[in-house]
């Protein structure tokens, strides 16, 4: 390729580039511009300068002069100029509205594109003074956005020292010491198309310093939700006036030489770090740091436990899961609300045979111990709720005037709510009772029904249904008209000299208290004598009392009268008794015998000896035989024990009734609590009481019973005594 090809092929690529490459015009906002084109080669065409596709001026055919100028077509003044060389239109005053592409077209050829833009300056942001400690390299970048055109030159310079200057955008200074504190400026420049630069700076202080000495720290323990409180110690520098901050290194910085955390979370633990700042005279600064690390303590976290429902009968276990806290070992434990006696250690919580009384509210408690004293608690309850049938206690007996209302209560456990029936003896529902069931507990529940008006037909007997998923159980109330007192049952009379012990069982007390008095009757149905009053102690139990003021050697009859405020009854039957005799020897005769003689006084002092060895004889046989009777009454006593309330599962027929020696009080008229309350509590041995067997009918084997003393001194001794009452009696009545 010779030189003169390589011109042509060079002038065809500037060519096309010419045609087709854009290039860009940063005018300053205000000022005035030209944007100029070449002027095209061939004019025996029309000619066009344009503004995004919107004609500004024409040149017409056969001329580079400008033919016709659109005013319109820009908001603001503009001109189309001609030379040899150029075509240009010129705008004054541009603004924002101005920017866009201006091109050079023949006819619909494009020739060049221009594009205007207004010119901006970079701007650089600005920077905080810098405290340098003497002897460090320190570095600056400047930071700064970009302006039109984008290109853009930083130099740093430093005031007052017009020998300094440093290329680029990052300052660098090395081994720096005191007199290299000053004001640094940093400065970005870009390059306009007027040949205008726009410009923009900020300025860094920078202060040389050396540092006060902060006291190092021991490390804190501290409790989550404290408030906790460090001071930071330390020795000022030079010069002595000092600000103090703390900062933990993840942004948080708190003012002052006392670090301040009120109610400490765990989230707050970490290293913590004093630093001290001193401001030089000449406006450097000194820093000097120390590091503490705070230890927050906080318990473990419990999780959420789900409530159990669970079927009576089955084994239940829930394991209890936790966060470990800090320090993490951790001691976890359950315990009932409610019950101070249950506990069970682990974070598995294992109920075996589970049955209703296990329904509660259970809770997981996981504790860790402190380095400084003190444990760390957390806790999670759990419902536990045992599905399960009804279950009532027993049976009601409900005593009431017939001018009265019918009002009775009886609580149920079962869960889910059961529901409930009242029937009438031939199992037809109840329909004139109004009822209502409370909720005591999540499985406790009490009925209570009522009816304010009474007839004779109310009275008698109920049966009571309660219902739910798991199965039902039935109840008897009998309602009987309220009276007197049933009949008391005299047990047995024993006689002696001058008294008698008599011995009933009590009957139900006709819907009121009642007392009993047992009373002494002669031959001619006179009464003799009665017994103290006495209070009843429930149905079904055996009471005793002693009728004193009665003659020796008399037959009497006996009964017992209970009494409440309706009436009194009368047992039925008397029982009748002798009481004993008084057989003294004669007292003139053994006068007259001591007196008489030798004889006299011989036979005295036999009659005394023989006291004294059969009263010992006495006391060790009532020894024995005290000792070998408590055996047997323990014995009996034990088959005294009272059958505890049986839960019916089906009652079928009225002659199945097992009537509890419970009666239902009625509830009184404003009674907010309506529980229902019992006259009699079930038959229970009273252990304090002495119980006694006859005598009769046991034989003498081996065993010996000193009545023969007793009755000649006129005692009838038919009940184990108290030993020396008897015998001091005996002197008596044989001095008598």
């Amino acid at each position: 390729m010779d030189c003169k090809q390589l011109i042509l092929l060079i002038f065809v690529v500037l060519s096309l580039w010419n045609k087709w490459s854009f290039s860009t015009i940063y005018i300053e906002e205000g000022s005035d511009a030209c944007i100029s084109f070449s002027q095209a080669e061939k004019i025996d065409t029309d000619r066009e300068l344009r503004r995004e596709n919107r004609v500004l001026c024409i040149q017409f055919n056969g001329s580079k002069e400008i033919g016709f100028i659109f005013n319109s077509a820009l908001s603001e003044p503009f001109t189309c100029t001609t030379n040899d060389s150029f075509v240009s239109v010129c705008i004054g005053n541009i603004t924002k509205d101005n920017e866009g592409v201006y091109s050079y077209y023949l006819l619909s050829m494009l020739l060049k594109n221009r594009t205007l833009t207004l010119a901006t300056s970079p701007v650089v942001h600005q920077m905080s003074p810098k405290y340098i400690v003497e002897g460090t390299n320190f570095t600056q970048k400047c930071l700064y956005d970009a302006g039109t055109p984008p290109e853009t030159t930083l130099h740093w310079t430093k005031q007052g020292d017009n020998n300094f200057r440093q290329q680029g955008d990052t300052l660098r200074l090395t081994n720096v010491h005191r007199n290299s504190s000053g004001t640094y400026i940093c400065t970005a420049e870009n390059q306009f198309s007027t040949g205008n630069k726009g410009r923009n700076s900020q300025s860094l202080i920078v202060d040389v310093q050396y540092p006060p000495k902060v006291v190092p720290f021991i490390n804190r323990d501290t409790i989550e939700g404290r408030n906790l409180t460090v001071q930071c110690s330390f020795v000022a520098g030079n010069p002595s006036q000092t600000t103090v901050y703390w900062t933990d290194g993840s942004g948080f910085k708190q003012n002052g030489s006392f670090l301040h955390l009120p109610w400490i979370q765990r989230n707050r633990a970490g290293t913590y770090i004093c630093t001290a700042e001193n401001a030089f005279n000449i406006g450097s600064t000194g820093t000097s740091s120390q590091s503490v690390k705070i230890n927050v303590l906080y318990p473990p976290t419990v999780s959420h436990i789900i409530n159990q429902d669970i079927l009576e009968g089955r084994n239940l276990t829930v394991q209890c899961s936790f966060t470990a806290g800090n320090p993490n070992q951790t001691t976890v434990y359950w315990i009932r609300s409610g019950d101070p006696g249950f506990r069970q250690i682990g974070h598995i919580l294992q109920l075996r045979k589970i049955n209703r009384n296990s329904t509660g509210t259970y809770i997981c408690i996981a504790k860790n111990k402190y380095s400084i004293g003190g444990t760390g608690t957390s806790s999670r309850a759990m419902d536990v709720n045992v599905l399960c049938k009804p279950e009532v206690k027993m049976n009601i007996t409900l005593r009431i005037l017939k001018s009265e209302r019918i009002r009775f209560s009886s609580t149920v456990t079962a869960y889910p709510r059961p529901t409930y029936k009242l029937f009438y003896e031939n199992k037809t529902i109840n329909n004139k009772m109004t009822s209502r069931l409370i909720k005591n507990a999540v499985n406790n529940f009490t009925v209570i029904y009522n009816q304010t008006h009474i007839q004779e037909s109310d009275f008698g007997i109920y049966l009571l249904e309660f219902e739910n998923a798991y199965g039902r159980s039935l109840m008897y109330v009998d309602v009987i008209p309220v009276g007197k007192p049933n009949p008391p049952e005299v047990k047995s009379v024993t006689c002696k000299t001058e008294s008698a012990e008599v011995t009933w069982e009590s009957s139900l007390n006709g819907g009121a208290p009642q007392t009993f008095t047992a009373v002494a009757m002669r031959d001619d149905r006179h009464e003799a004598s009665r017994s103290v009053s006495m209070s009843d102690k429930g149905e079904k139990v055996k009471h005793r009392t002693t009728i004193n003021g009665l003659q020796p050697s008399v037959v009497y009859s006996f009964y017992v009268a209970a009494l409440n405020k309706h009436g009194e009854t009368s047992s039925a039957g008397d029982i009748s008794c002798r009481t004993s005799a008084v057989n003294a020897p004669d007292l003139k005769f053994l006068i007259g015998a001591i007196t008489g003689g030798t004889v006299g006084s011989i036979f005295f002092v036999a009659v005394i000896l023989f006291i004294f060895l059969n009263r010992k004889f006495q006391m060790k046989c009532t020894d024995r035989y005290s000792k070998s009777r408590k055996k047997t009454v323990e014995e009996k006593i034990t088959g005294l024990q009272t059958n505890e309330g049986v839960n019916y599962e089906e009652l079928k027929h009225a002659d199945q009734i097992q009537q509890s020696s419970y009666e239902a009080i009625q509830l009184e008229d404003g009674d907010k609590n309506e529980k229902p309350s019992v006259t009699y509590e079930s038959l229970q041995p009273n252990k304090e009481e002495n119980k006694y067997e006859e005598f009769t009918g046991h034989k003498n084997e081996g065993k010996c019973v000193s009545v023969v003393l007793y009755y000649d001194y006129g005692v009838n001794l038919s009940r184990p005594r108290n030993k020396t009452t008897a015998f001091t009696k005996a002197m008596g009545n044989w001095q008598r």
